[in-house]
């Protein structure tokens, strides 16, 4: 019985020390100020430089919220998100404090695949999860480039995005961008057209053009239907081509025929 005693004023001493622990920690962290602030950037693109630890600090200090000095405890840390996620170039954000008075702010960068350059001028990017972002008057990414008979405007599209207008029906129907965006993904997946394909260029009937880096062959592509199909006969045409010396012979190469490659030569 004695012993039995001893176990339970044991574990009531062991669990009052722990209370006691817990509040001395809160207590602490109520106390605590911002000592400093630590921003992690993942970057999808180790070329992309859309953000850095200034452009994210000067962003609070343009809103006038203060962050060095300030209460831990008063930091709405989820406000803090927000703010960041705010960002066009911003794919996702988490802020959180640590014992030792510090903010600590993960921000992963979007990741650009595509330039559009539309009929009348405006210009923007879709990133690789299908959301337009404008440009950035820090940093330009190397990415293919899509012109010609585009004339959907960044403002009129940017809350769709290519799952937006993939689930509208009349927008998929009418809008160029999602075809856009499938390409480029295609592209950028593929080690030989990453290398290769340069720029897009739209169409009547959104069809498209595609512009080669090597050869000065246009390559008629047409629309996005049987995409998978075109390119695997583009490869097989590369390929025969560039074995026999030929691929600066072309003026325009054209997928848009069943089971062929329709290849006009140079004057």
């Amino acid at each position: 019985m004695l012993k039995r005693i001893l176990n339970i004023s044991a574990w009531v001493a062991a669990c009052a020390a722990l209370l006691f622990l817990l509040a001395f920690t809160n207590n602490q962290r109520h106390a605590a100020l911002c000592s400093a602030i630590k921003i992690n950037i993942t970057r999808t693109n180790v070329d992309n430089r859309f953000l850095d630890s200034t452009v994210i600090t000067q962003q609070f200090a343009d809103k006038r919220i203060g962050l060095v000095g300030a209460s831990l405890s008063k930091l709405n840390v989820a406000e803090l998100e927000d703010i960041l996620k705010q960002r066009a170039d911003v794919e996702s954000a988490q802020v959180f404090t640590t014992l030792d008075g510090k903010v600590t702010m993960n921000v992963k960068e979007r990741k650009p695949i595509l330039r559009i350059i539309t009929y009348d001028g405006d210009s923007y990017y879709i990133d690789d999860e299908g959301e337009l972002m404008p440009l950035s008057d820090r940093y330009t990414a190397h990415v293919p480039i899509a012109s010609g008979l585009i004339t959907e405007k960044y403002s009129a599209f940017y809350s769709f995005g290519i799952k937006g207008i993939e689930a509208d029906e009349k927008l998929k129907k009418t809008s160029v961008l999602d075809d856009l965006y499938n390409m480029a993904k295609f592209i950028g997946t593929d080690s030989l057209w990453n290398a290769q394909i340069d720029q897009l260029y739209v169409t009547k009937g959104n069809e498209i053009n595609m512009v080669p880096k090597i050869g000065n062959g246009l390559i008629v592509f047409g629309t996005t239907d049987d995409m998978n199909n075109k390119f695997v006969k583009l490869r097989a045409f590369y390929k025969h081509a560039v074995n026999v010396g030929t691929l600066n012979a072309y003026q325009t190469i054209n997928l848009k025929f069943k089971n062929q490659v329709v290849c006009t030569k140079k004057l």
